[in-house]
């Protein structure tokens, strides 16, 4: 099947074709408030609200992943069919409509033991990312493989990246499991695209799921900082400081496993987190 190209004998999943072909669109409104150190108060809060779009978020002649052309990466080889490289216009791997994040300093009044204390904090959320399912360099064996999920990917002329078909409805595909970590979508309803199931021989074998059609769960985060400052004579004093990262302790999923017939098991699966568990630490600062 490596002769089933648009020329004869021409391994497609391994070379590569360069072109000025891409294209981008990135609109935002990005609002911002900040107040300077006055009664003992200082903030600042910035929010955007984004939508990015294009045909592919990686130079395709990259070496992102390793720079192996076997192994799912953002570069070398786009998704889909690379025969249509506009069909791949959508949102960008790095999308994120929303993102909020704000800093904060409280300067209690007074001294003593009581007094003189410093409050301040970070607090960040956002968007989750967007994602693909496909299947890394699918090839078929014979024609019985047509309508698995895996092998069928890749269509009639083995895209490196091959996106399955949507047999269903977006809504249905974007439904995660009562335990979103092992089920993060609904895989029943993807299909072969070279099946009668998956559109074909209309759609030239070529699956008809969008790039980037899900994204991740949000990501939030709060930090805290607590100290205060004794006073050793003189110009010379000691502050002791307490930091608290991940406040509430919150776990933020990373993205699930999106590679159809990955090596292991996962597919659909949420198996890592981003950001950290609740870490603390003490410091102490000498001023002389």
């Amino acid at each position: 099947f490596e002769a089933r190209t648009p020329i004869l004998g021409f391994n497609v999943p391994e070379a590569l074709l360069l072109g000025n072909s891409g294209r981008s669109l990135y609109n935002s409104v990005q609002l911002g408030l900040s107040k300077r150190m006055s009664s003992g108060v200082q903030f600042n809060v910035a929010y955007t609200y984004s939508r990015s779009k294009d045909t592919s978020s990686a130079d395709p002649g990259s070496t992102a992943g390793g720079g192996k052309p076997d192994a799912p990466n953002t570069g070398f080889v786009v998704q889909g069919d690379n025969r249509d490289l506009d069909a791949n216009y959508a949102l960008s791997d790095f999308d994120r409509p929303h993102r909020l994040s704000g800093s904060w300093v409280w300067n209690l009044p007074g001294s003593g033991l009581l007094g003189g204390f410093r409050f301040s904090g970070f607090v960040q959320m956002q968007s989750g990312l967007p994602y693909s399912i496909y299947s890394v360099e699918p090839e078929l064996g014979n024609a019985s493989q047509y309508r698995d999920l895996v092998r069928g990917s890749g269509g009639l002329y083995r895209f490196g990246f091959g996106r399955p078909s949507l047999c269903g409805s977006l809504d249905d595909l974007q439904q995660h499991g009562d335990d979103p970590t092992e089920a993060a979508f609904n895989r029943s309803v993807l299909c072969s695209p070279t099946s009668p199931e998956g559109g074909y021989p209309n759609n030239r074998g070529v699956g008809n799921l969008g790039r980037n059609v899900l994204r991740g769960f949000w990501q939030r985060r709060v930090d805290l900082s607590i100290a205060k400052a004794f006073s050793l004579g003189g110009a010379r004093n000691i502050e002791l400081r307490w930091d608290v990262f991940n406040v509430f302790d919150t776990v933020n999923y990373a993205l699930p496993e999106n590679v159809i017939g990955a090596a292991t098991t996962d597919f659909g699966k949420i198996t890592n987190s981003v950001g950290g568990p609740r870490v603390m630490q003490l410091g102490a600062r000498l001023r002389f």
